[in-house]
C-alpha cells in the first residue's frame, strides 16, 4: 500500500515537473483598457521554458459565440536551460458584447522535429467591448500627423504643418508619463518605451492646445 502510494506520488512529481520544463505561463494581459468596437485587441503574453531556446512557431484565434481563444505553439530546442519568451498576439476588432478569452501553450520539442504537446490552458479574462460613441484621439489632428501607427520598432514620426514649437508627452495605458519631450521644432521621429502595448501621445502647441494620439506598438 505505502509503496504503491509513493509511486504514484512520483509519477506526479515527475509529471509537474515535465510541464514546468516544457513552458509555464507566467501572465496574459490584455489591451486597450476599456477597448470599443473600432479598437485591435492584442494579448502579450509572458512565457518561460525550461530549454535554451524557444522560438514562436505560430498562433491563431478561434471565436465561438462568446468565447475567444487563443492558440499558441513554441519550438524548443534539446538543450535544458532557460529561455523567455514574451510575445504580442493581435486578436483582431469585436463586436460590442463580452467575451471570455482563453489562452493555450502547445509545444514542439527538439527544434520541432517532435509532435505538438499543449502544456496548458488558462482562463485570461472576460473582454468587454463596450460601443464607440465619440472620438477624442486619432493619427491626423490639427497641425500634426503620426505615422507608422501601429509601429513594430518603437519608432514614430511625427509629421508638424508650421514651424512653430511644440512639446510631447507620451503616456502608457494605464495613464503613467512615460517621457516628455519640450522645446520641439518641424518633424521629428520619437522612440516609444520598449515595453508593447498601447500608448497615448498629446502634442501640446505653443498655444497650449492639445492633439492627442493612439499609437500601437507591437
Amino acid at each position: 500500500m505505502k509503496k504503491g502510494l509513493r509511486l504514484i506520488i512520483l509519477i506526479c512529481l515527475l509529471s509537474h515537473s515535465l510541464f514546468a520544463q516544457y513552458g509555464q505561463i507566467n501572465s496574459v494581459v490584455l489591451f486597450p483598457a476599456n477597448p470599443t468596437n473600432t479598437d485591435t485587441i492584442y494579448a502579450v503574453a509572458d512565457i518561460s521554458f525550461g530549454y535554451d531556446n524557444c522560438i514562436l512557431n505560430n498562433n491563431y484565434n478561434i471565436l465561438n459565440g462568446g468565447s475567444l481563444h487563443l492558440y499558441t505553439n513554441y519550438c524548443l530546442s534539446n538543450v535544458l536551460s532557460n529561455c523567455t519568451a514574451i510575445d504580442t498576439f493581435n486578436l483582431g476588432v469585436f463586436g460590442v458584447g463580452n467575451y471570455i478569452v482563453d489562452f493555450s501553450l502547445a509545444v514542439k520539442p527538439n527544434n520541432c522535429q517532435m509532435p505538438s504537446v499543449t502544456i496548458n490552458t488558462v482562463s485570461i479574462d472576460t473582454l468587454t467591448i463596450g460601443l464607440l460613441t465619440s472620438f477624442n484621439v486619432s493619427e491626423a489632428s490639427g497641425n500634426y500627423f503620426l505615422f507608422p501607427n501601429p509601429t513594430h520598432n518603437s519608432e514614430v514620426n511625427v509629421k508638424a504643418n508650421d514651424t512653430s514649437s511644440y512639446s510631447i508627452s507620451c503616456y502608457n495605458n494605464m495613464g503613467l508619463l512615460a517621457f516628455k519631450l519640450n522645446n520641439l521644432a518641424g518633424n521629428q521621429k520619437i522612440n516609444l518605451p520598449e515595453v508593447k502595448g498601447i500608448y497615448f501621445i498629446k502634442i501640446t502647441d505653443k498655444k497650449s492646445l492639445n492633439s492627442t494620439f493612439k499609437c500601437v506598438n507591437y
